[in-house]
């Protein structure tokens, strides 16, 4: 499957089925991950989201390094691995496991 780069200088580069939708979003692999906030990124893995809200673009600078099912929504968060974690607050990080959420801004999960 090809991917997508449809943001404004954004770029998707490697792997299958990724989509690059944000302004100078970044998606370098993996397959079916999307970065559609600002500035966001997506490094590997499969199925990950880096994105904003509805509403806005909340989730600008968030990324995500790899794992699957993981979203990054928080303006500045990140999901650095694992399964199903999601990242909602700002400025938040979850450092792997699954199954995690970060929903209190400037916090960090270690790995469960």
């Amino acid at each position: 499957r090809s991917n997508e780069a449809s943001g404004n200088v954004s770029s998707a580069s490697g792997g299958g089925g990724n989509v690059a939708s944000g302004l100078m979003a970044s998606v370098s692999g993996g397959e079916s991950n999307q970065a559609a906030a600002s500035k966001s990124a997506v490094s590997g893995g499969a199925n990950n989201v880096a994105k904003g809200t509805a509403e806005d673009d909340a989730g600008v600078c968030s990324s995500i390094s790899g794992g699957q099912n993981n979203v990054a929504i928080g303006m500045y968060s990140s999901v650095s691995g694992g399964y199903k974690n999601k990242a909602k607050a700002m400025r938040t990080s979850i450092l792997g496991g699954k199954k995690n959420t970060a929903i209190k801004k400037d916090t960090s999960i270690p790995p469960t």
